[in-house]
C-alpha cells in the first residue's frame, strides 16, 4: 500500500506515470486523457496497467467495471472507490 495518503489525485498521478513510460517523452497526460484513443494503448497494455494499480493500491478491479472506463480520471475514481469499500 502507498505510504502517502491516497487521494484520487495521487492515483491519477500514478496512472499518468505508468502510462508515460510507454509514450514519447513530453506527452501530456491528465485526468481527461482517454486511455485507449489518446495513448494508443491496446488491451494488453490496459491489463498491465490494471495489474500495476491492483498491486500498488491493494485492490481487485473487476473486469466488468472496466468496460465503462475511458479516461484516466475515471479509472482513478474506480480505484479510490474500491479502496474505500475494502478498507
Amino acid at each position: 500500500m502507498p505510504k502517502t495518503e491516497t487521494t484520487e489525485e495521487t492515483i491519477v498521478t500514478f496512472i499518468c506515470s505508468q502510462i508515460a513510460n510507454s509514450l514519447p517523452q513530453g506527452t501530456e497526460l491528465n485526468s481527461e486523457t482517454d486511455i485507449t484513443t489518446d495513448t494508443d494503448f491496446d488491451s494488453v497494455a490496459v491489463m498491465d496497467l490494471v495489474f500495476e494499480l491492483e498491486t500498488e493500491y491493494n485492490v481487485s478491479i473487476p473486469l466488468n467495471e472496466l468496460t465503462e472506463i475511458r479516461k484516466i480520471g475515471e479509472l482513478a475514481g474506480l480505484v479510490k472507490k474500491l479502496q474505500m469499500t475494502t478498507a
